[in-house]
């Protein structure tokens, strides 16, 4: 978020997976979209702090709470007791000013923007440094849905309408792939043959021979394949 103006909406947001085992992530707020916001960090492995005076029903029900204290448990999270204050946010790298008041996210929001952390406010898509995708995964295959903030709902169907045509077989799809790739490593192939093998492999029917065979069809057809680019 800039401090003293709105970002340009028009200019498209930069996809990316970030990795954030380990890294500190802050929550502001513990109500409904705290409660959304904090699974998927902790899935992705990140150290999330929790500000607030209280959590909510979402939260209490999502499993054992840490104790109100500045000590991380187990699950990588941990929850301060109190108002925010702008020393919450220094080394953090991600921000989520989750509350129900625009005008406090947009205070942590400048405070973020000031201590080199990127922000996203529940309040205001337009003043948000990042926006979350709605998203789902199978194992390491990820598909989410961005409307850059202006059709959330949107985003939210277009998202169930295509985890509805992707079956878990994809998974194994994509760790079949993986090993290819380790393969192909493992080899030392040159850049050349990978890219050629990875146009073949963009040609097969992946999902054809995944409805049919299901994942040992797919290993087996590209198992065939780096036997041939090896001939």
């Amino acid at each position: 978020m800039t401090s003293t103006s709105r970002l340009n909406s028009t200019v498209p947001l930069y996809l990316a997976g970030l990795r954030l085992e380990g890294k500190p992530c802050l929550i502001v707020g513990g109500g409904a979209v705290a409660a959304r916001k904090l699974p998927p960090l902790l899935e992705a492995g990140a150290q999330v702090t929790v500000v607030a005076p209280a959590l909510g029903r979402q939260l209490k029900d999502s499993g054992p709470l840490p104790t109100a204290s500045n000590t991380a448990d187990q699950r990588g999270w941990h929850w301060i007791a109190r108002a925010f204050r702008p020393e919450d946010v220094e080394g953090q790298l991600l921000v989520f000013a989750a509350t129900d008041d625009a005008v406090l996210n947009e205070q942590i929001g400048r405070t973020a923007a000031a201590a080199g952390a990127l922000a996203n406010l529940a309040t205001s898509s337009d003043e948000s440094d990042f926006h979350v995708p709605s998203a789902f995964r199978r194992g390491s295959l990820q598909v989410g849905v961005l409307t850059g903030g202006k059709a959330p709902a949107l985003a939210a169907s277009l998202r169930r309408d295509i985890e509805a045509r992707v079956g878990d077989g994809w998974e194994e799809v994509v760790e079949v792939l993986g090993e290819l790739r380790d393969s192909l490593a493992e080899q030392n192939a040159d850049q050349e043959s990978r890219q050629r093998l990875n146009r073949e492999l963009a040609r097969m029917d992946l999902a054809g021979l995944l409805a049919e065979g299901g994942a040992d069809a797919v290993r087996s057809a590209v198992q065939d394949r780096l036997r041939q680019g090896k001939a």
